[in-house]
């Protein structure tokens, strides 16, 4: 699959997500989506971007990784969970909301981590990566 085709089903994934909370909570639909049992289309992908920069979603305000892994999992992380960690931060990257920050991310990465990574991340992500790494497979 190409890198566009996954990074539109992850943001599908999020606004579902989205809107199933809100209704668990029952709240209305965020704006801009159906209301329950209506025939109403989803919206386009831009208006899904929109809502995702706009903060909705916490994850997506991370300057750093560090920042995101620290909050997202914990200071104690197992391999699985970095490697888990970068391939979001990889996808939040490719979508243009977050700065990538690869030195950081490299620090992280063990040959281990890598070989998890590395079919699983985005490959335009991982090429970028590449010139900060000590010691990949």
């Amino acid at each position: 699959m190409n890198d566009n085709f996954l990074i539109e089903i992850r943001r599908m994934r999020h606004l579902s997500g989205l809107i199933n909370e809100a209704r668990a909570q029952g709240q209305a639909a965020p704006q801009g989506e159906p209301a329950p049992n209506t025939n109403m289309t989803p919206p386009n992908s831009a208006q899904v971007k929109t809502e995702v920069i706009s903060g909705e979603d916490e994850n997506y305000n991370y300057k750093t990784f560090d920042d995101f892994l620290n909050h997202e999992y914990g200071p104690n992380v197992t391999d699985e969970e970095i490697s888990e960690a970068i391939r979001q931060w990889a996808s939040n990257y490719m979508m243009g909301l977050n700065p990538g920050d690869f030195q950081a991310v490299a620090a992280r990465i063990t040959p281990e981590i890598y070989d998890m990574i590395k079919y699983q991340a985005s490959e335009n992500y991982i090429d970028e990566l590449k010139p900060f790494l000590r010691n990949e497979s």
